[in-house]
């Protein structure tokens, strides 16, 4: 009989464990689950009875997981008091080249966090920790990931020395981490972790040999069904083993301990060991470890969902009553007399009943039956109060009025509906915080060459080395920087920009140039089509100006000409009237030189107007 490996023997006393706890911790992880698939009625025989559904539990699952990741979250690394330079100030050579170095060590960290899709990684979890209290990110070393690089030329063998490997990370459900001390929930104080998952047989073996595992040895791994505690309902169901040896899937265990300062490891199935122990080369176990609501002295934590799923049961139930009474008595029936009318009379929808005896004329239509209203009060109540609980209440989950609340409005009581979430979201970011941890424990103690880093400066792409051991005597700070909610703070964006514009502070084009993307389509082509419509209207105005300044200009000589003819005819006259007074006596021109100058012009032109008269008068 094959000899089953101690880490087997180990995993059967952490299953051991779950299956004390209360409510059963396998059992009821795969109830939650199901209900977040909205499946409701698993095992329930309906015997033609309606199975409705109203998804309450996914809805409020929905909107807490969102919530908790409204708001980006960053991770960012500084030297311990450091202090950037100034011009009064700037730094040294060395401080210099330290902050270059923590730069480069958080734009590979961004970069990871972006190619990995920890953001998903992070919904995924939130996920299962709604569902079963727990949530895990393992992180491991894949000798064939990443971009391959090249680092110099090796003087031995003349050929450039290639770097390849990075760090991976992959969600790992709770019921498939079992720790050496289950009643503390701190992962660095173990004394062991173990980390399960299943694989085809085929892949273990070929892990197996690569490994230089005898033969005889790994042709112990064998098909299993070691699957019954595996999360969810269809994580027991597996494709049906062939006659082949290979088929099928088995359960692998990795043990990780720490001894002498550093993490160890081993990689076996229940008959085989695939990876002898080895080292690590970390200082730090891999695994990043959350719950959803802590359990006092214990590592499991508590699924919100639990509370959610007997509430939903009634709903489900209430609403399938109400469903099946509207079948059975929405229609009224027809109750006739066959002695008179026969036996194949029908009425179809709600039947006719045939009796025997005296019914009114034969036949009679019966009353539909009345349902009491309380049930839909009662159900109602049921549902609302459910969501309210779990701050899932109408405003929180976005069903209002856009036209009749402000972005403010709409913030602040999202602000308040998320409090009940804050335990989780510190959680949250605690858990974040050891899986940046982590990273950094890989790059410190696996990239051993310096690597290229490409990055991003004032929109410029830039490409720089980061090399691990530069941070293992590096007094760095780590900060979790969480940014405000995104959904909330665009409609309090928005509806900013709105009121400047309407307050005539900005023009049509910088509110465009500000509202957030997705709110108008083909934004950058409206913008650019706005703005030709004011390139043609200054255009336009410029013409109309210059048009009406020539105007202007023709009005102004016309009317210097004029003045120039009226001048001229002026001193025509002057010249006449000159003349005049030299013809007249000398006596007349002194008293006439004697008068005011302003008479002087009246008594010359009243001379001479006599004076052609008098010639006048003369001719006749």
């Amino acid at each position: 009989m094959d000899k089953i490996q101690e880490d087997y023997g180990l995993y059967q006393i952490g299953m051991d464990y779950n299956n004390k706890l209360t409510p059963p911790y396998y059992k009821n992880i795969d109830v939650n689950e199901a209900f977040a698939a909205n499946d409701h009625w698993r095992g329930v025989k309906a015997n033609g009875q309606p199975t409705m559904i109203l998804p309450v539990y996914r809805r409020i699952m929905d909107h807490e997981v969102a919530m908790l990741l409204s708001s980006p979250i960053k991770a960012k690394f500084s030297i311990e008091n450091f202090e950037d330079g100034t011009k009064e100030k700037p730094l040294d050579e060395t401080q210099a080249a330290d902050k270059n170095k923590v730069d480069m060590l958080n734009y590979k960290l961004a970069d990871k966090w972006e190619k990995d899709k920890i953001d998903i990684l992070l919904r995924e979890c939130l996920q299962d920790g709604f569902n079963t209290g727990d949530y895990a990110i393992y992180t491991y070393w894949d000798e064939n990931k990443g971009t391959k690089q090249y680092n110099g030329i090796d003087p031995k063998t003349g050929k450039p020395v290639e770097i390849m490997g990075d760090f991976c990370n992959v969600i790992k459900d709770g019921a498939e981490i079992m720790l050496g001390n289950p009643n503390n929930r701190e992962i660095q104080t173990q004394p062991y972790i173990l980390v399960m998952g299943r694989d085809m047989v085929s892949v273990l073996k070929a892990k197996a040999k690569a490994n230089k595992v005898k033969e005889e040895d790994y042709m112990r791994i064998v098909g299993d069904q070691d699957y019954q505690e595996q999360s969810g309902d269809r994580g027991k169901i597996e494709l049906d083993a062939s006659d082949s040896v290979d088929s099928g899937k088995c359960l692998y265990i990795i043990k990780l301990w720490r001894k002498d300062g550093e993490i160890y490891y081993r990689m076996s199935t229940k008959y085989c060991t695939i990876i002898k122990e080895q080292a690590m080369g970390l200082k730090r176990y891999p695994l990043a470890w959350g719950n959803w609501i802590k359990r006092k002295n214990s590592y499991h934590g508590t699924a919100p969902g639990t509370a959610i799923v007997p509430n939903n049961v009634a709903i489900n139930q209430m609403y399938s009553n109400v469903v099946y009474h509207m079948r059975m008595t929405a229609f009224g029936k027809v109750i006739f007399d066959r002695t008179r009318i026969g036996e194949n009379y029908d009425n179809a929808i709600g039947g006719a009943i045939g009796v025997e005896g005296d019914v009114t004329g034969a036949v009679q239509q019966l009353q539909p039956g009345q349902m009491n209203n309380n049930m839909f009060g009662f159900m109602g109540d049921m549902i609302s109060s459910t969501k309210e609980l779990n701050g899932a209440n109408d405003a929180a989950l976005g069903d209002v009025d856009p036209t009749q609340a402000s972005g403010t409005a709409i913030q602040v009581t999202a602000q308040q509906n998320a409090i009940p979430l804050d335990n989780p979201k510190y959680n949250l970011y605690q858990f974040v915080e050891d899986l940046v941890l982590n990273q950094l424990d890989f790059i410190e103690n696996n990239y051993d060459l310096p690597r290229k880093v490409g990055y991003q400066e004032k929109g410029v792409g830039k490409v720089g080395e980061i090399n691990g051991a530069d941070y293992k005597d590096m007094p760095l700070n780590l900060k979790i920087d969480v940014g405000p909610s995104k959904m909330w703070s665009e409609v309090t964006s928005v509806n900013t920009i709105m009121q400047l514009l309407k307050d005539g502070k900005i023009s049509f084009v910088q509110m465009l140039e500000r509202m957030p993307d997705g709110y108008i389509t083909d934004k950058e082509g409206l913008i650019e089509e706005v703005k030709a419509q004011e390139q043609m209207m200054q255009q336009q105005a410029q013409m109309q100006q210059e048009q009406a300044m020539r105007q202007q200009g023709i009005q102004q000589n016309q009317q210097t000409m004029q003045g120039q003819q009226e001048q001229q005819a002026k001193e025509a006259e002057f010249e006449k009237m000159a003349q005049f007074l030299e013809s007249l006596p000398k006596d007349v021109q002194a008293q006439i030189q004697n008068l005011p100058e302003g008479q002087q012009e009246a008594t010359i032109m009243q001379l001479m107007k006599q004076s052609v008269n008098n010639s006048m008068k003369g001719g006749q």
